[in-house]
């Protein structure tokens, strides 16, 4: 389990310059709880925390400073809707992988162009 979701954020975070966290458990204070979590982690500001609380069918997704930049509002809902797709089945390491890698796959930063390009 936990390596499957290690090779997701592994894979996110290679391909982006977001660090990516995972904490499944209990969130009493939800969106609260997972905002504690985040601050409590290396670098927040450039961090993304996909927080699960699975009993009480709770996701949240907090992002840094930084890290909202390339994970807009739009993308964190689009990890979400994959999570949650994949909790409904009772994939739960499913679930996280396919958040992580959106959350990956839309933080790369845009390549950068010079007017001499085409």
């Amino acid at each position: 389990m936990r390596l499957e979701v290690a090779e997701a954020i592994a894979a996110a975070e290679s391909a982006s310059s977001v660090r990516f966290s995972v904490y499944l458990g209990p969130l009493p204070a939800g969106r609260v709880t997972a905002t504690r979590l985040h601050e409590g982690c290396d670098d927040p500001r450039n961090r993304v925390l996909i927080a699960v609380d699975i009993e009480n069918q709770v996701i949240e997704v907090v992002t840094g400073e930084r890290a909202a930049l390339l994970c807009g509002d739009r993308t964190c809902s689009l990890a979400t809707l994959a999570m949650t797709s994949a909790f409904i089945q009772g994939d739960v390491i499913g679930g996280l992988r396919a958040g992580i890698l959106v959350l990956g796959d839309h933080a790369q930063a845009p390549p950068v162009l010079f007017a001499d390009q085409p």
